[in-house]
């Protein structure tokens, strides 16, 4: 059956090759460094004892991907490949420190090893089944403590006895059975993915077969070769497989966050979008009802002011609509700013606010909503935090360019916040809005090739200029005249 590809990203041959001179670089030393193993009985001794330092690394590899993907069915493998590292160091330990005993008297050592296998074979089988009731962590180093515990026990105060040839040989083949069983067996759980779980099963059979012609020691040149060779070809399937699981898995945990903060923003972003137009709404709807509770009013209003009050109602409910519309944006056209601005101030004025204003025949080139709109909110600003003064709309040609300066004498902008008066949600102490409009109307203005800006702080007060590109009046030749900076 041929192998599945590691998915792209996960593994490469710089990878390869770290990991393989993690597992043969220890070996070298220990060779270079201690000429009695270099025997090749002794050798496989020694990479038996540093091979599994390596598949402990593995299975806290396997550790970390069952805690990022949370799946029930690896709970049982993480746990076995634990228990398999941790004993197996130990057994690798107790036989190079006892050779002599092992070899000649491995009786309860080869019953461990059986226990071992079966019990590993249990947790594969389980792992179909349901997850293991604790942490993998837990289980597979109390049992692997537990064995290696036993392990040391029976090798000190157990009689130690022999086993003839034939039942040496059926308890070898006994063992092989058993892994290349849980080997078949890991094939059939769902996850980990198919690509790793077919390496695990042939690490599985090569570890297994490494072990069987090394029952109980390593005896013979020949022996000792293959079993050292299947030994580091299963360490490599299972550290590998394990380090590309977690980099694979941390690769869609980033995707996935990834998505997540797409998805947050585009939130964010709508949700801003709903909250300025309901801003926008809101005052708006302020003003066209203060302009009709008024021009209702017969004592206080003249006809004349009732029929400004009422086309100021139909213009800004006109607005309104188009505001409610789903339209984003539009085509920039000349705009003339006193019918634009009329209705705005009309609106305020109804409301008690002091507005003073006059025609001045200028025209910009821009969005007469969006205009409209910006002037609303920079009187809203005005009638928030400078409640009680008179506030000053003036309108000026500068070169190629028209301002509309919107100038209060309340208390002013307070210095933490000017650095950042135009950002979402910016406002200084004590304010009850909501830091909404200001950003927005930035927003709206920059949207028209124009500029919003806050104008060098006077005494008192506080005053924000709009500008925008000029268009010459119809009929009207275009002037410059050099006005004094705001």
């Amino acid at each position: 059956m041929a192998f599945d590809r590691v998915p792209v990203g996960a593994w490469g041959w710089r990878s390869t090759l770290l990991v393989v001179a993690i597992l043969v670089t220890p070996q070298l030393l220990v060779l270079q460094l201690i000429p009695e193993t270099r025997r090749l009985t002794e050798a496989a001794q020694v990479n038996d004892l540093l091979a599994y330092p390596m598949m402990l690394g593995a299975a806290l590899c396997l550790y970390i991907y069952w805690h990022l993907v949370g799946l029930s069915s690896a709970t049982w493998l993480v746990a076995a490949a634990i228990l398999f590292s941790v004993q197996g160091l130990a057994y690798a330990a107790l036989r190079m420190a006892h050779e002599q005993q092992v070899r000649t008297s491995p009786g309860w050592h080869l019953i461990i090893e059986q226990a071992v296998a079966l019990i590993i074979l249990a947790m594969v089988a389980q792992a179909s089944r349901g997850p293991a009731p604790t942490d993998p962590l837990t289980i597979g180093l109390s049992l692997g403590l537990l064995i290696s515990g036993l392990r040391v026990l029976m090798s000190e105060v157990a009689p130690q006895f022999a086993l003839d040839g034939q039942l040496l040989v059926l308890m070898a083949a006994c063992f092989l059975v058993a892994n290349l069983v849980t080997a078949v067996l890991l094939m059939r759980v769902v996850e980990p993915p198919r690509w790793a779980r077919q390496r695990f099963a042939l690490a599985i059979a090569l570890l297994a077969i490494s072990r069987t012609i090394t029952y109980p020691t390593p005896r013979g040149d020949v022996r000792s070769v293959i079993a050292i060779v299947a030994e580091l070809g299963g360490v490599f399937l299972i550290t590998g497989t394990a380090v590309a699981l977690v980099r694979v898995t941390i690769g869609e945990h980033r995707r996935w966050v990834g998505s997540l903060h797409d998805q947050l923003a585009r939130v964010e972003a709508g949700l801003r979008v709903d909250r300025a137009r309901l801003h926008e709404v809101g005052s708006t709807i302020a003003g066209i009802a203060s302009a009709s509770r008024l021009m209702h009013d017969v004592a206080r209003v003249s006809p004349a002011r009732r029929r400004k009050l009422e086309q100021t109602i139909e213009s800004e409910m006109a607005r309104l609509e188009r505001l409610m519309s789903s339209r984003v944006g539009g085509p920039l056209l000349p705009v003339e700013l006193d019918g634009t601005l009329e209705p705005v101030v009309v609106a305020h004025q109804a409301r008690g606010q002091e507005c003073l204003w006059e025609p001045s025949g200028h025209w910009a080139h821009g969005r007469a909503d969006d205009i409209a709109e910006v002037v609303n909110i920079l009187l809203e600003n005005a009638a928030e935090h400078a409640k009680g003064t008179a506030v000053r709309v003036g309108v000026r040609r500068v070169s190629d360019t028209v301002r509309i300066c919107v100038s209060d004498s309340g208390p002013g902008v307070p210095d933490t916040v000017q650095h950042r008066i135009f950002e979402w949600g910016a406002r200084g102490d004590g304010s009850s809005g909501q830091g909404i409009g200001l950003h927005v109307a930035h927003r709206l203005v920059a949207d028209q090739g124009g500029a919003l800006s806050m104008a060098r702080a006077a005494a008192r007060g506080a005053t924000f200029v709009v500008t925008l590109p000029a268009e010459a009046s119809p009929g009207v030749r275009s002037h410059d005249p050099q006005d004094p900076p705001a």
